[in-house]
């Protein structure tokens, strides 16, 4: 995986807003691909609902245009969206105008932590290498965090997630940026180096590559 800011800041700038366009807009709701992730996201809006308390500080990772951040803001005090696209921290602005609302474009990796009572990256993870991974995690100053990753034994032929990585998010040599997964031990592991206590609230499945996760310090 490459790892130069330039074509990385590029790549989602040229990206993301159709790839949320292609998940996210109701006359798309059919689409194969998009019902994985509207699923993950409504999954992580119902457990933040019950998870939350009125009084916390929020930090989304990857937030991308808001999509998220729309559905959640005024659930808590204060609310900080980072991503590395600025044509998608634009759009996030524009779609939410709170004094307790911030977004920010930059690179999540190169930022410094304040203290958040919860953190949140849904997709982050999926655009990471294990080195950028244990960066990041060593970085999050947070006592909550709920993020989501693809699982290795859940992309499979029967999901059709398996083929969209094999032709269209295919390797192409050696500044190919793609889309990869992770283990559960790995996972696992990780977070309990850094001292969370793993809480999986959805699994992933043969259909469903996503695993869900809130972990706790």
């Amino acid at each position: 995986m490459i790892k130069n800011p330039d074509y990385i800041s590029k790549f989602w700038e040229k990206k993301i807003l159709m790839w949320e366009t292609l998940r996210y807009s109701n006359w798309l709701i059919l689409y194969p691909l998009s019902w994985t992730v509207r699923s993950r996201l409504n999954r992580s809006f119902n457990i933040i609902k019950k998870r939350v308390e009125p009084s916390w500080s929020v930090l989304e990772l990857g937030c991308g245009s808001g999509v998220l951040a729309k559905k959640i803001y005024k659930l808590f005090a204060s609310y900080q969206g980072v991503d590395f696209a600025k044509n998608a921290i634009e759009s996030a602005k524009i779609k939410i105008d709170s004094p307790n609302v911030n977004f920010i474009a930059s690179n999540v990796l190169d930022i410094t932590y304040e203290e958040y009572n919860l953190t949140i990256f849904l997709g982050l993870t999926d655009w990471l290498d294990e080195s950028q991974m244990l960066k990041l995690f060593n970085k999050i100053n947070s006592p909550n965090i709920l993020f989501s990753y693809t699982e290795t034994r859940a992309v499979s032929k029967i999901n059709p997630y398996w083929y969209y990585r094999k032709f269209m998010d295919r390797d192409i040599g050696e500044n190919s940026y793609k889309a990869r997964t992770y283990t559960h031990d790995f996972i696992c592991n990780l977070l309990q180096s850094r001292g969370y206590t793993l809480n999986i609230i959805e699994s992933s499945t043969l259909f469903n590559p996503g695993a869900i996760v809130w972990a706790k310090k």
